[in-house]
């Protein structure tokens, strides 16, 4: 059992869980697009029909290298930062048992899907 390691809950867990259901809803869409299952709904469907078996390996090796060289890593690098920007030691059991009020994490929640907006419009625009 993990119990109350924050390093376990805040970093890898999350890695672990994208991961998972990265790779499982992945592989369901995979098999229907490879099988043609549902090719009459797609947009174009003379191309990548049904798809080649290079461009799905090297689509999962890009994808690997994504989650394992930089997603990881980069949990660990978020985890580490959080804790030098915040003073606190995530260690101690009260980072747990301490939840904010409905209001602040309403609010939190909503600063970030407002961040998120602008990002994902600037980084495609």
């Amino acid at each position: 059992m993990v119990g109350y390691n924050q390093l376990f809950l805040i970093a890898v867990m999350p890695t672990i869980l994208t991961f998972t259901f990265y790779w499982s809803w992945g592989l369901v869409f995979t098999l229907l697009d490879y099988t043609g299952w549902l090719s009459k709904y797609k947009v174009q469907p003379d191309k990548n029909h049904p798809p080649s078996s290079s461009k799905i390996v090297n689509a999962i090796k890009v994808v690997l290298f994504n989650q394992l060289v930089v997603g990881a890593p980069l949990a660990m690098f978020v985890y580490e930062f959080a804790k030098l920007v915040t003073g606190r030691d995530f260690h101690t059991d009260e980072g747990l048992r301490n939840v904010p009020p409905i209001s602040t994490f309403a609010l939190q929640l909503l600063s970030m899907f407002v961040a998120r907006e602008f990002i994902y419009y600037y980084i495609h625009k």
